[in-house]
């Protein structure tokens, strides 16, 4: 389930008072491993050119690395609450980051997609990185296992699995930002963090 915006009156349940989970260094890598995908056709037949994309979305310990040596405090550790949505409606929980994204107090396991992220720690992620969010045109191309490699790019997923950000814009009038996760898209307000939203980068061939 998806959350398009946060719901009037939103409440954190009660707030984890411990001190906060640190990840393993030794799980710690440089940058993600990336796959090549031709030029051609996107959305609409919008032609995209050739680039790079993360074979696998940005994990919470490559998440790490980047705010070890940056400092970044992301939207939801300063907002001290972020949205669970596993097994039922979506519900604001306190303690919630990327740092403990499962329930408050429990560690992240370095090697899964980092979540609860905004899209502007996506944002500045990728830049850091070196990389840029993937406009959906390019997402899609990628998930569409088309251009050497892309097949293994992992982007496939079910809908309502795993939703990414993208650069582009849903809805102009509302500010919303596009996610995709397999066939389907939605719009999510920009700071909207939650435990099924997270994201990939993108460069240049």
């Amino acid at each position: 389930m998806l959350i398009e915006s946060p719901p009037a009156g939103s409440r954190p349940d009660p707030a984890w008072s411990g001190p906060p989970p640190v990840l393993l260094a030794s799980h710690i890598r440089a940058t993600a491993p990336m796959v090549s995908v031709a030029g051609g056709r996107g959305p609409g037949g919008a032609p995209v050119t050739a680039f790079r994309i993360d074979a696998q979305p940005v994990t919470a310990a490559e998440f790490a690395r980047f705010t070890g040596q940056t400092g970044h405090v992301t939207a939801a550790e300063r907002a001290g609450w972020s949205y669970e949505v596993a097994g039922h409606a979506p519900r604001a929980v306190a303690g919630l980051t990327w740092r403990t994204p499962y329930r408050p107090g429990t560690a992240a396991d370095p090697l899964a997609a980092v979540v609860h992220v905004a899209w502007s720690d996506a944002v500045a992620y990728a830049a850091w990185a070196g990389k840029r969010l993937p406009s959906e045109a390019q997402w899609v191309r990628a998930a569409a296992g088309r251009g050497d490699g892309a097949e293994g790019c992992g982007s496939r997923r079910t809908p309502g699995d795993h939703w990414e950000w993208t650069a582009d814009v849903h809805d102009p009038g509302r500010g919303t930002r596009t996610v995709r996760a397999g066939g389907a898209r939605a719009g999510l307000v920009p700071d909207l963090t939650a435990g099924n939203v997270g994201f990939r980068c993108v460069s240049a061939p």
